[in-house]
């Protein structure tokens, strides 16, 4: 979440050891559980629109809910642990504390109702039920900075996209 507000915000890619090390440098603070970035134009509104970034999904109230409109996916099914739409579809990991595992179904009943997005490099494969599940992929070029900007567009074009057709309630 550290180099979110670069990339989204200004379309610009860091690592996420980079941009602490910035943050760091500048005296800033660690970011908190929330971030907020100022999408400059674009949306229903055509002008700067406020989007909030929240790392932990466990940090949400249940009226928050109803305006959740994207999660950036790992791949991994764990991420949707703790989701009110998911949270039925939850069954032990086997045994042994393994962990939770969420339920293929209950991962696709999440995704049909908040949009999923996936970040990779270009030059590595997908991780996880990623190659299965209904989600946008916006690829990265590990050394073309020059690209990042048509990256990002493209995953602001899958959020209007998603939000006119799925979530027309929201103001964005």
């Amino acid at each position: 979440m550290a180099n979110a507000p670069a990339l989204l915000g200004a379309g610009r890619f860091t690592t996420t050891a980079e941009a602490r090390a910035a943050r760091k440098a500048a005296g800033a603070p660690p970011p908190g559980g929330t971030t907020k970035i100022i999408r400059p134009f674009g949306g229903r509104s055509g002008g700067p629109t406020p989007y909030v970034l929240v790392s932990n999904a466990a940090r949400l109230a249940a009226a928050d809910w109803a305006r959740v409109l994207a999660v950036v996916v790992t791949g991994e099914e764990w991420q949707f642990q703790g989701w009110p739409m998911v949270t039925a579809s939850l069954r032990g990991g086997g045994g042994g504390g393994g962990g939770i595992k969420a339920v293929p179904g209950g991962v696709l009943e999440a995704l049909r109702a908040v949009h999923g997005v996936y970040f990779h490099y270009l030059d590595e494969p997908v991780r996880g039920g990623v190659g299965h599940w209904p989600i946008t992929r916006v690829a990265l070029a590990r050394e073309k900075r020059h690209e990042d900007p048509r990256a990002v567009e493209a995953f602001w074009r899958s959020i209007d996209d998603w939000a006119r057709a799925k979530a027309p309630h929201l103001e964005y």
